[in-house]
């Protein structure tokens, strides 16, 4: 050992490798043959490059008296298992290698069997050399075969089973004597590296994206997003779940990639929009506090988002990234066709960032976790040959070649201006079933919630898998 920290180039090894052990011993007395296995704890190592855990799933194997058996028994013993996990954003090729220790009469590595998972048994000598790592004042290991490779993708997880016994070639040579060894997991960064999930959907062009260019308003510069359009594009996430086939609550989609700040006047980075696929729940929630009052920040819709909500998540609340919303407000009015004609895509983006307050006042801006879509999102959501055409004439396109059209209509987070409806309520933004941007009041005891939640991923979230399809989504990790 004091060699090898004299060696320079050693050093730079341990920056991409790794050890971790698993001691397996095979002990003979008399004329009768016995080993076991024994792995207490779990062994992890960790450098600034890679780090691997290394598990144990079952109690060491404890054969005793054992003798030269046939490869059909041996391959039906009871096995060792273990797991690896790999918890870094690289991956990592490995190897797992057997590294025999000396002790008076030792078994020859000739006569020792093996078989990982399900691969063909193989005589230990028969396979691979490997380098010698153990030498410690109990052993010193003099042989090492490598007797498994593989590898595994950031953030993910193998699992094996190691079986050894004496082969049924084993000679006279093989009685009573020993047979000490450990598993040495060797693992060394590969090139397979994941990307950021917000970078991940940039760099792909082939994805159902388009790009819009904004000018200042009265609340944010000159900004640039990426929003996906059509009918149905490949933009279906699953979040909140593992399972291999995505349950439908957690198909989430991606309204874009949004410029948003986590404070007012804080930086902006580019953050993936998620919107649920389906309606949060059947528990009904005014979108206003009261008939007069369409102020998002008192809103029980905000309050369940943000609490009852947020609080199935789980472990995947560490995804979310709080984030400003903007809460200027559209003005409503029925006088003439002409004043709808006006609401084009572009034009509900601005009065969404204006300085224009809702009906009942509040803030131009809030500061949450979860909200819902703007009536922009829903405009842009056609796509960019109908960026400057309104979306009230155009409704049976939405109807049609939308995704973000909702059957069942649908709750923004927009308040009106100044409408209001005498006896009745203030109003809010709503997609209806029609295809338009209309309103909706904002207080009715007996309504429906009509929200899908909506919030923004943080940047550090990764991807790891999926095209994007309803059948295949796409799966994120978040390096913590």
């Amino acid at each position: 050992m004091k060699n090898f920290w004299k060696d320079k180039r050693n050093i730079l090894i341990i920056g991409i490798s790794g050890i971790c052990f698993l001691t397996i011993i095979i002990s003979v007395s008399y004329a009768y043959i016995a080993y076991s296995t024994r792995q207490e704890g779990i062994n992890v190592l960790e450098t600034d490059c890679i780090s691997v855990t290394m598990e144990e799933l079952t109690n060491a194997i404890n054969l005793k008296n054992t003798h030269p058996i046939t490869d059909e028994v041996g391959k039906n013993l009871k096995p060792f298992r273990f797991k690896l996990t790999n918890t870094c954003g690289v991956g990592v090729d490995y190897n797992v290698n057997l590294e025999v220790m000396e002790t008076e009469s030792r078994i020859a590595s000739k006569n020792i069997a093996t078989k990982v998972d399900e691969n063909a048994k193989s005589i230990l000598s028969n396979n691979p050399s490997a380098p010698l790592t153990y030498k410690e004042s109990d052993y010193t290991a003099v042989e090492a075969y490598t007797i498994h490779s593989g590898s595994i993708k950031p953030y993910e997880s193998v699992e094996h089973e190691v079986r050894i016994w004496l082969d049924e070639s084993a000679g006279n040579d093989s009685q009573n004597g020993t047979f000490y060894s450990k598993v040495v997991i060797d693992a060394r960064q590969n090139q397979i590296a994941v990307e950021k999930f917000v970078d991940y959907i940039l760099s792909d062009t082939s994805k159902d994206f388009e790009v819009f260019t904004h000018e200042a308003t009265s609340q944010t510069p000159a900004l640039t997003d990426y929003r996906y359009t059509g009918s149905n594009p490949n933009n279906y996430v699953c979040f909140g779940s593992e399972e291999e086939t995505c349950p439908e609550d957690n198909l989430y989609r991606i309204i874009g990639v949004i410029p948003t700040q986590s404070e007012v006047d804080g930086e902006y980075e580019n953050r993936v929009k998620l919107i649920k696929n389906s309606y949060f729940t059947n528990t009904k929630y005014s979108w206003g506090a009261n008939k007069t009052n369409n102020q998002w920040d008192s809103s029980p819709m905000k309050i369940a988002l943000n609490n009852s909500y947020y609080n199935t998540l789980g472990e995947y609340q560490k995804y979310i990234v709080s984030s400003v919303w903007y809460l200027g407000a559209p003005t409503y009015s029925t006088s003439t066709s002409s004043v709808w004609e006006l609401y084009t895509p572009e034009r509900f983006y601005n009065l969404e960032r204006s300085s224009t307050r809702a009906y009942a006042g509040g803030n131009l801006n809030t500061i949450a976790n979860i909200g819902l879509m703007y009536p922009s999102d829903y405009a842009y959501s056609l796509g960019s040959n109908f960026i400057n055409e309104s979306v009230y004439t155009n409704a049976n396109k939405y109807i049609e070649n939308a995704w973000l059209y909702n059957a069942n209509g649908e709750f923004t987070i927009s308040p009106e201006a100044t409408w209001y409806m005498t006896s009745r309520s203030a109003l809010a933004w709503f997609i209806s079933v029609e295809g338009c941007i209309n309103v909706s009041y904002v207080y009715y005891e007996d309504d429906g919630s009509y929200l899908k939640p909506t919030f923004y991923l943080k940047e550090r979230v990764l991807y790891k898998s999926g095209d994007g399809t309803k059948e295949n989504p796409y799966r994120i990790s978040i390096n913590e």
